[in-house]
């Protein structure tokens, strides 16, 4: 990946933080989109806390909320004490300026993280790997012989 790629994804992940600030129910939207998929660690923290509030109905999405989120499973409960409040509020205090305010603008920057997450030369890789399969298991059928 190049530096100009890494840049755009980071300032992706930032957009979609910023986003669900404001509008935490468009995680909703973004089902497809995994906490480990972010390459920040404190975007892929938040990002699950934000994901958590709102499957339970919270709208409002402050430091606190997202401290307690992470605080109220065993599971996460050490990833809230790499979070501080202060570097929260701050992020919060910028996010308008890169928060966006459609579901469509929101899903283009998920995109962008997922297609980073998943580059289309590892599916090509992959779908390669499937059509050889299928010669092979198509070979061995008609022929009645394993092949290795």
């Amino acid at each position: 990946m190049r530096a100009s790629e890494d840049i755009a994804r980071v300032d992706s992940e930032a957009g979609i933080i910023a986003t669900l600030f404001h509008h935490p129910e468009y995680s909703f939207y973004s089902e497809d989109l995994l906490p480990n998929h972010f390459t920040n660690k404190e975007n892929r923290y938040i990002y699950q806390a934000i994901c958590s509030l709102a499957r339970e109905g919270i709208t409002t999405v402050d430091p606190y909320n997202i401290i307690q989120s992470l605080s109220s499973s065993e599971a996460t409960r050490h990833l809230a004490d790499e979070l501080s409040v202060e570097q929260l509020y701050t992020f919060m205090e910028n996010s308008d300026s890169i928060a966006r305010n459609s579901v469509e603008e929101y899903t283009l920057l998920v995109k962008s993280v997922l297609d980073a997450a998943f580059p289309t030369s590892s599916l090509e890789s992959a779908s390669g790997c499937v059509s050889s399969h299928q010669r092979v298991t198509s070979n061995s059928a008609s022929t009645g012989c394993w092949t290795m």
